[in-house]
């Protein structure tokens, strides 16, 4: 488990439910969603990958096909698909567990997202301002999708609106670049926060 994923973990199980800001009780509730286990699950990737990994140099290879694996599905067609619905649906199964806990709430919800988890809710929420826009013009949503609407193919709809998208060491702009995305063009449906990690 790397350091995000375990301070995640942590802060979610040892979260204080309120605390106060200007005299305001507000109430707060952190979830969190990890897609790494679910893509290595898939019959097309983990145990096909293990098939054609050389026995030699082992760690290196782990690591390549863990990190470096995760990556190279995210900008396939195929496997880049799967993996915005894994979260999509992940995200929605966070939102109803919430919801039947607190069925009153009507407040703003944020996404925290890390590296390549940051790229994935950016292009989820990007894929739901499609969704609206084709829904409005009453269009398809391969029309308004410059480049590789293939990806959104009978993508789940995200079951609420999120207000803000923090993004931690996420490359967006490389990716912009990598998939031909114009940078004018991009519409997201959150406010987007881009966090700078230092170097380490």
């Amino acid at each position: 488990m790397t350091p995000i994923r375990k301070l995640v973990a942590h802060l979610a199980l040892n979260q204080k439910r309120f605390f106060y800001s200007d005299s305001r009780r507000i109430f707060r509730y952190l979830r969190s969603v990890d897609y790494h286990a679910d893509v290595h699950a898939l019959k097309t990737t983990g145990g096909r990958m293990n098939k054609v990994t050389l026995p030699s140099i082992p760690w290196i290879r782990t690591m390549d096909n863990d990190v470096v694996g995760d990556i190279l599905y995210y900008f396939s067609t195929y496997h880049g698909r799967a993996m915005l619905r894994i979260v999509t649906e992940k995200l929605n199964a966070a939102y109803d567990a919430f919801m039947e806990q607190h069925p009153y709430f009507n407040g703003p919800i944020s996404l925290v997202a890390h590296s390549l988890g940051g790229m994935i809710c950016y292009e989820i929420l990007y894929y739901q301002k499609l969704r609206s826009l084709a829904h409005k013009q009453h269009c398809k949503i391969s029309q308004l999708a410059r480049v590789e609407h293939e990806r959104y193919v009978e993508l789940p709809k995200l079951k609420f609106t999120p207000t803000r998208l923090f993004t931690m060491g996420s490359p967006h702009g490389g990716t912009f670049v990598f998939r031909h995305l114009d940078f004018d063009s991009i519409q997201y449906c959150a406010h987007w926060v881009p966090q700078y990690l230092p170097p380490v």
